[in-house]
């Protein structure tokens, strides 16, 4: 009520034409202090700014504004502030306070979060935090705050051990969803991106990972560091074994049907197994059936692709074959169900099939093979016609724009990295610049995040871009060289450094 009524007072001063008329410099300074007296300290700092040269005016004017940055929680601001004003009043006094306060909130936000980066900048915050508290051990907030930094610190201090531990890989392998296949004491698993090891590091090696399991492989290595008797299995992403580990080989039909293994015994016979372990279909020359039933996955509404003896063929719910190509090799599904079509000659040659049997490109481009080795969606594609034109394709049939670079390569997310001869740079689906051509080479990391580097005299500067183009993470070439591995989706990015894993999302806030 006081502060409330003394505002007023204030207010009538400052405003009252009467008063106006009259006011003097000395006045004006009074009511100034009355204002920051009562808390209004933006209006303090204000009327104080406005008596320039007069008294200690111009100090009285920061040291108001500390007051307020401080009031509305901007503590490193209020720091600056008091510290430009050294011994006036107690500025000393407020930068340490203010200094204790800022730290220990970030601190507290930190330990929300929780990640090692936060734990680990908590305790160095926390401990900012408690020498800046036990110098003031006059003030009556100091030791409350003191005792709340050191029982936040020694929490910290009890939490990290463990968390570090688990950070602690190795190496990093194949993503895919919220997985991640990760190397600890030379054996690998798989981990979810929340930290839990779901499938124990206890592997030789982690090959992929699918919808819900993951093949795994165990290995001897001979005099020359070979792999020697290797044999496959798969796990289901609780670690549970579900095909035994005593296969030639192990793999998954295909990237959208990453939910059967394929697997081929010591014999030569097929087996293919689901997601639960189950065997629902051997035979020794071609798996052509499931439970005796056509085997079919949809793809779209309605429309599936099946297998029958001539091959792959697109059919509808009824069975009715829409459409089928003794030729055709390979299809990629987009996510609209429609399908690139892949069938070799003398080279491989590629179209595009609607989800209705309609073509709307024939089997008559030539795809940059480059990409096909490539974790994509499939949404877009680099095709070079009949008539020598190079261009992007988008999985309906569309014609995105015509490539003027020398090299154009998709890689997943519309977006594409380009060579214009001398730099690297990445165009979105329009052809339009993502990143300028400025980097002396750019990869993709597998997903949806761009590796650029320059080279420079002395070292190389490596950077990890989002797919909008922001820097999220800068090294140079001797840090970059510390990672082990590196691995992304298409929302995630994993590295290891110094033999701690750390995940950080599309706009580089640690996840892990």
């Amino acid at each position: 009520m006081m502060k409330k009524m003394l505002a007023l007072l204030c207010a009538v001063l400052l405003l009252c034409p009467c008063a106006m008329a009259e006011e003097t410099p000395a006045a004006r300074y009074e009511a100034a202090t009355l204002l920051m007296l009562a808390g209004d300290y933006a209006g303090a700092a204000e009327a104080f700014a406005a008596l320039t040269g007069y008294m200690d005016a111009p100090q009285m004017a920061i040291y108001c504004r500390g007051l307020a940055f401080a009031e509305a929680g901007d503590h490193d601001v209020a720091v600056a502030a008091f510290t430009a004003l050294g011994d006036f009043k107690d500025s000393a006094v407020q930068a340490a306070w203010h200094t204790g306060m800022g730290a220990w909130m970030k601190a507290e936000a930190a330990l929300a979060r929780g990640t090692l980066a936060d734990l680990e900048a908590a305790q160095s915050l926390l401990a900012t935090a408690e020498a800046a508290f036990a110098a003031l051990p006059y003030l009556p907030d100091a030791p409350v705050r003191l005792e709340s930094c050191r029982s936040l610190l020694a929490q910290v201090n009890v939490a990290l051990p463990a968390l570090r531990r688990a950070h602690e890989y190795d190496d990093v392998g194949v993503m895919h969803g919220e997985y991640i296949a990760v190397k600890r004491d030379g054996q690998w698993g798989v981990m979810r991106l929340d930290g839990e090891l779901v499938v124990p590091c206890e592997w030789d090696d982690v090959d992929a990972i699918g919808d819900g399991m993951a093949i795994v492989s165990s290995y001897e290595l001979d005099s020359r560091g070979r792999r020697d008797g290797i044999c496959y299995g798969a796990v289901d992403l609780q670690g549970h074994v579900i095909v035994p580990c005593e296969m030639q080989m192990a793999y998954f039909i295909a990237d959208w049907l990453d939910r059967f293994v394929l697997a081929v015994d010591e014999q030569g016979e097929m087996h293919l197994y689901d997601a639960h372990g189950r065997l629902v279909a051997v035979d020794t020359e071609e798996i052509t059936y499931m439970n005796g039933e056509v085997r079919r996955v949809q793809i779209a509404p309605a429309r599936y692709l099946q297998w029958y003896d001539q091959g792959w063929v697109l059919a509808d719910d009824a069975g009715n074959i829409l459409y089928v190509d003794e030729a055709v090799h390979g299809y990629y599904v987009a996510e609209s169900g429609n399908l690139w079509l892949a069938t070799r000659e003398d080279t491989w040659l590629f179209g595009l099939l609607s989800a209705d049997g309609e073509m709307l490109l024939p089997v008559a481009y030539e795809r940059n093979t480059y990409e096909l080795f490539r974790v994509q969606d499939y949404e877009y594609a680099v095709l070079t016609g009949p008539d020598g034109v190079t261009a992007a394709y988008a999985a309906d049939g569309r014609m995105c724009f015509v490539s003027s670079w020398e090299d154009l390569i998709y890689t997943g997310g519309g977006r594409f990295i380009v060579d214009d001869g001398e730099l690297y740079g990445v165009v979105d689906a329009q052809g339009q610049p993502v990143v300028p051509c400025m980097y002396d080479e750019i990869d993709t990391a597998v997903g949806g995040f761009f590796i650029a580097v320059n080279e420079l005299e002395e070292d190389d500067l490596v950077y990890v871009l989002n797919r909008d183009g922001r820097v999220l993470l800068t090294v140079t070439g001797d840090e970059a060289d510390a990672w082990s591995s590196c691995n992304a989706t298409e929302e995630h990015f994993a590295w290891v450094t110094d033999g701690m894993l750390h995940i950080i999302d599309q706009q580089g806030e640690e996840v892990w």
